[in-house]
């Protein structure tokens, strides 16, 4: 086959002359329309301003602090305390308060950490007890010493002695009362 048509018809050789044409002139339009400028009213309107300066706005804020919570309810006051002694404490009753059914007592050394002592019930094991008004039931533990305090009579105390009195001992107890 035979080719009609001529090489200065051919557009395949100006593909890339087209091209920067294209580019050059999708560039010019940019250029002009970011310098364009519109005004609203014309020239005239360029004498008058309107400014208004955010910074002399005062912002007006009343703040309430919240209100503060509620107290807590009112709970049962302590019917017993506890009194240090030379090498224990005793846990006796408070005068005019509710006797309570029974009071669990939790004993453990505080630890020094530099001594190294294991926490075992040796530690616990010539305690003296000396009830007083009531019964004393041991309740098997390791590493503390727990027992309960029940047929609490009024006026009732508990001592408890013979501890080691190079360490430091931490005392938890808790009243249970009957729920009739």
């Amino acid at each position: 086959m035979k080719k009609r048509k001529t090489i200065k018809a051919d557009a395949e050789n100006k593909k890339s002359l087209f091209l920067l044409i294209g580019l050059t002139v999708s560039l010019a339009m940019t250029l002009f329309f970011l310098e364009l400028k519109s005004y609203e009213g014309g020239p005239a309107d360029l004498g008058r301003v309107d400014f208004q300066d955010d910074d002399e706005i005062a912002i007006i804020t009343n703040r309430t602090p919240p209100p503060p919570p509620p107290p807590p309810p009112p709970g049962n006051p302590p019917c017993h305390e506890i009194d240090d002694l030379e090498d224990g404490f005793c846990v006796k009753h408070i005068a005019e308060t509710e006797v309570p059914s029974s009071i669990t007592v939790s004993i453990i050394y505080k630890q020094d950490p530099t001594l190294g002592r294991s926490k075992s019930n040796h530690d616990f094991k010539d305690i003296n007890c000396a009830p007083d008004g009531c019964d004393v039931e041991e309740i098997p533990s390791s590493g503390r010493l727990q027992f309960k305090l029940t047929n609490l009579v009024s006026n009732f105390s508990c001592k408890l002695t013979n501890f080691n009195t190079d360490l430091e001992l931490e005392v938890v107890t808790r009243a249970s009362r009957d729920q009739s």
